[in-house]
């Protein structure tokens, strides 16, 4: 039996499918206010259990007869409203995931972590899993929350626990059109103007869901791989998507002096439409770094090879489209 938590939400949705297609036994750890839309076409096919990995009690009871675990549950925010849950959250819910696999005997956790708890001195050019993290006034709290929680699937290796980690970069692809990154192909639609002057590297989510159940399945153990197809320019990104759309492209860079402009309008539009704020003060200083990933250890470990963000992007643009045609929040079926 294999237990994956955060199973409803973007990534985690993505896993549970190829799981299920690989005819695996797949339980889903949700809580009780949990959005289930993108798990409705295998709902027959998977387990449904209520609790949440800030209680241990229910995560020792949902992990009972599971051997393997997939840890995808996450908060990712910029938004100071949200820190105290982001700590929560990403931190001591990962240790009381950790705490509770060992606890019942469970053979390997997948543990979903970011490159942002990763370093970002590069390495011949370019930063790979070498990188050492270090803490100062540029990191974002989402970053030392996730680095946090890393910390604390290592401490799960040291004890005994059988643990890989995975490092994705920025995860595109088709979801819910009103959070996360889906969320950029609807307000470009609507006409997002503003574009942050960073470079990043950007992966499929199909690629993160099938690189981490790959390296479970392989004997790769006390290893953390960044999972990451290209390095590109958020503002090449946005405007293949607004190019897409047939949308007007980003045309303003985020600059400091723009950005102080744009905070109360996103601020405002926030409390009107009750939606996470794409524009704060730490998704600007995170967006506007400039960094190069490597993917070779992960490229070499499993053979894996990562799709074109091009192709990702043209795809997801269609099923947005179609999406909004129908008046639809999401994909009725993924495209896995």
């Amino acid at each position: 039996m294999i237990l994956v938590t955060g199973g409803n939400g973007f990534l985690g949705a993505y896993l549970v499918h190829y799981l299920v297609q690989y005819s695996e036994q797949v339980r889903v750890l949700h809580r009780a206010t949990s959005d289930l839309s993108l798990l409705a076409p295998i709902r027959d096919k998977i387990e449904l259990v209520e609790g949440d990995i800030q209680d241990i009690t229910s995560i020792v009871n949902a992990m009972e007869g599971v051997d393997k675990v997939y840890h995808a549950a996450a908060i990712v925010s910029f938004d100071p409203a949200k820190r105290k849950q982001l700590y929560n959250i990403n931190v001591q819910g990962t240790a009381h995931v950790v705490d509770a696999a060992l606890q019942t005997g469970v053979n390997k956790l997948l543990h979903v972590s970011s490159v942002a708890a990763i370093g970002d001195i590069p390495s011949m050019g370019k930063v790979d899993e070498t990188a050492r993290w270090e803490r100062n006034k540029a990191r974002s709290h989402y970053s030392i929350s996730k680095f946090l929680a890393e910390q604390e699937a290592w401490r799960g290796q040291a004890e005994g626990l059988s643990t890989v980690i995975v490092n994705p970069s920025v995860i595109m692809g088709a979801g819910d059109w009103n959070t996360g990154t889906p969320a950029l192909f609807r307000r470009i639609d609507e006409g997002f103007p503003f574009y942050p002057p960073g470079i990043n590297g950007f992966v499929d989510v199909r690629d993160v869901a099938k690189a981490s159940i790959a390296l479970m399945n392989s004997k790769q153990e006390g290893e953390r791989f960044i999972l990451s197809s290209e390095n590109l320019s958020f503002l090449q990104v946005l405007t293949q998507i607004a190019d897409e759309l047939k949308a007007t492209r980003p045309y303003l860079k985020a600059s400091p002096l723009v950005s102080s402009l744009a905070l109360p309008i996103e601020k405002a539009k926030t409390l009107i439409t009750g939606e996470e704020p794409m524009i704060t003060r730490e998704s600007i200083a995170s967006s506007t770094i400039q960094i190069h990933y490597s993917h070779q250890k992960v490229t070499s470990a499993i053979d894996f090879h990562f799709r074109p963000i091009r192709e990702t992007l043209y795809e997801t643009a269609q099923l947005y489209q179609k999406a909004k045609e129908n008046g639809e929040l999401r994909p009725l079926t993924l495209p896995v």
